[in-house]
């Protein structure tokens, strides 16, 4: 993970990509295979890099968001909030499901209204007002992001503006 910020934090907004990932059978499957058995070709095919990173390396990423998540709370957004709950209700299958309630159970949500330092961003395809509703609450609480969108960072920072991100590898539903 590609961490922007100081490394003691007591608080992490996550992002909807973070949220999905902490919930994915993929991320906690002890073996990656069993997950495969049970995708299409099709879903096989499009996972394939997260499935290639978890049969490289098992269990490193779901390591990885612990260590992250065990010594903070954790809030989202309510735009977040709002988008994970629908990713959640199209593609999550029983466990995923069971995941993402335990999570939400923790989450404290922050109200989004308007943030003037990001108001000079120039809103491109990698920029979105969405993305920055979700940034933008936590950057004004001193609150780092969990991310799987280092598009939106770099295109940040090529903007000018550095955010408190903690970049990681994304993990997909699976619907088991």
């Amino acid at each position: 993970a590609e961490y922007m910020g100081s490394f003691r934090f007591m608080s992490l907004n996550l992002d909807t990509g973070s949220a999905v990932t902490i919930i994915s059978e993929l991320t906690h499957a002890n073996n990656p295979q069993d997950v495969c058995c049970f995708l299409t070709e099709q879903q096989k095919l499009q996972r394939l890099p997260q499935i290639s990173q978890e049969l490289a390396a098992p269990g490193i990423l779901a390591a990885e968001l612990r260590s992250y998540m065990s010594s903070c709370s954790m809030c989202m957004t309510t735009v977040a909030h709002e988008m994970f709950a629908n990713i959640v209700r199209l593609y999550a299958g029983p466990k995923e499901l069971t995941r993402a309630a335990e999570l939400l159970s923790t989450i404290e949500l922050i109200a989004v209204s308007e943030f003037p330092a990001f108001q000079s961003v120039r809103r491109t395809k990698k920029i979105t007002e969405s993305l920055i509703s979700i940034f933008a609450p936590a950057e004004t609480l001193g609150i780092p992001t969990l991310t799987t969108n280092s598009a939106f960072v770099r295109a940040l920072q090529q903007q000018g503006v550095v955010v408190n991100a903690i970049v990681h590898d994304s993990r997909s539903l699976t619907g088991l």
